[in-house]
Order: structure tokens, then sequence, then C-alpha cells
């Protein structure tokens, strides 16, 4: 600030805390995670008996695979493509979102025609592991998702956490 006559006399400034505002997102982020992730074992949950009841062999598997995916798209699809938009760049961000609120850290890249969704951190956490299903689990609702919101696509899994890789990587690429 000035006076009339052009000297300086001080300066205004404002200060904002925003650990009240930090807080609540961390608590709200935690939050969400925690719904998709209950979403996501309940699922399971009440999948598994069928499973059991199916006997062996690859039809099984299907049957539990497909029983899997159905259920995770009626919990999920809507809630994360609300809206129609072919693009890959947002179906990489939801996408991605999706994965993350279950407690993942997934992140989505554009590479020419390709969209590239990288996890450093799997939703499964060290379960993953053990259980190579759950990867098939994620692929799977990557693959439903994507032909469902681009239309035809292509889907490779390029690295696994659950082979001892450093990430999980999906690549998506348009068939028409």
């Amino acid at each position: 600030m000035e006076d009339k006559s052009g000297k300086y006399m001080g300066a205004i400034a404002s200060v904002r805390d925003l650990t009240d505002a930090k807080k609540a997102q961390e608590i709200l982020l935690a939050q969400k995670t925690l719904e998709s992730r209950y979403t996501l074992t309940k699922i399971m949950t009440d999948v598994v008996p069928a499973l059991l009841t199916m006997g062996r062999g690859e039809k099984s598997k299907d049957e539990f695979m497909g029983e899997m995916m159905r259920r995770l798209d009626a919990a999920f699809y809507d809630k994360y493509f609300p809206t129609k938009d072919d693009r890959l760049e947002t179906f990489g961000k939801r996408i991605c979102a999706l994965m993350n609120d279950m407690g993942g850290e997934f992140t989505p890249r554009i590479d020419g025609s390709e969209l590239h969704i990288t996890g450093a951190g799997c939703p499964w956490k060290n379960d993953v592991s053990r259980n190579p299903i759950l990867c098939m689990i994620d692929r799977g609702l990557i693959e439903r998702f994507a032909n469902k919101a681009l239309g035809s696509v292509n889907v490779t899994q390029s690295m696994s956490l659950a082979n001892g890789e450093a990430a999980c990587e999906f690549v998506i690429s348009r068939t028409d």
C-alpha cells in the first residue's frame, strides 16, 4: 500500500489454513476406497458359493468369471461411466479412478492409438501374488468396461505385479 504521495506504507496479506480441508479430502478418499472395497468383497463373497457348486473345469471358471463381471458391471459401471464418451483419454481417467477407489495406484497414458493403464499398486495388495485369479478379475473388469465404453477393443496385459514385475500394465487398442 502507498500513501497519497506514493510512499510505501505496508502491505495487506491473507492467509488461509487448509489443514481442515485437506483432512476432509483425505477422509472422503478413504471412505470411497472402503466403500468400493466393501462392494467388491461383497460381490466376491456372494459369487464364491456359486463357484463351489459349479464343479471343476474350464466351463466352471468361465461361468464364475462371467458372474463376477456381471455383478461388478452392475455395481460400478454407471457410477464411473455416467455419460457416453468414447475417447481413450476419458476412459483411462475413469477406469483408473475406479481401480484407485478400490485401493490401487493406477495411471492412464496415451501412446499413439493405444491406452496404457499402469498400476504401481494393486487393489488386492499383497494377496495378488498368492492368487492370480485376482489379476484375471482386474483384466476382465477393464476389458468389459472398455468394450462397453469404447466399442470393440483389444486388451492385453503386458506386465503383472503377480509375476513379480514392477507394475501391472494393460494396453487397450481399438479393433475397428
